[in-house]
């Protein structure tokens, strides 16, 4: 387990504050016990786990909606934990998430509820605006609006 997924787990244990350094930093993991660690360890708080891969270029096109202002406002305000599988490398463990989540390939990112359970209907599959990231968070927890700092007029 690497040094930043035991900080990270041992910070949301102590419910002492998020876990990563700002908003867009998100906990690499690299397997599913890696996944169900982090799962176990954010009890109580929503998860949004991004799929992604360095040749992908949709997957690499996402990485400024993940880290907008309207994305980060709403995932800060929500409390949730951010994790991220890069499969790069295209490990066993890698194809191990992809084939337990159904996944075809990154871009892909789906969201958990406070109790670790996947929300139906709430993957983000593919490139898609920071304004249409926030909604689909929005709509799959049940919030109110998205943040002011969305622009509605974003979706491309």
């Amino acid at each position: 387990m690497s040094n930043k997924l035991m900080r990270a787990l041992w910070i949301l244990a102590l419910g002492t504050g998020t876990a990563y350094a700002d908003a867009s930093e998100a906990i690499a993991i690299n397997s599913v016990v890696e996944l169900e660690q982090s799962i176990k360890a954010s009890a109580g708080k929503p998860l949004l786990l991004r799929v992604s891969a360095e040749w992908s270029m949709s997957a690499t096109e996402m990485d400024p909606n993940y880290a907008s202002p309207c994305v980060m406002d709403i995932v800060e305000a929500a409390g949730i934990v951010v994790l991220e599988a890069d499969i790069t490398d295209d490990t066993a463990d890698h194809r191990v998430i992809l084939e337990r989540f159904q996944i075809f390939g990154p871009p892909w990112a789906m969201l958990f509820d406070a109790e670790g359970n996947r929300i139906p209907d709430s993957d983000i599959v593919g490139y898609t605006s920071a304004y249409r990231v926030a909604v689909r968070i929005k709509d799959a927890l049940g919030l109110d609006a998205v943040p002011d700092t969305c622009d509605p007029d974003d979706i491309d």
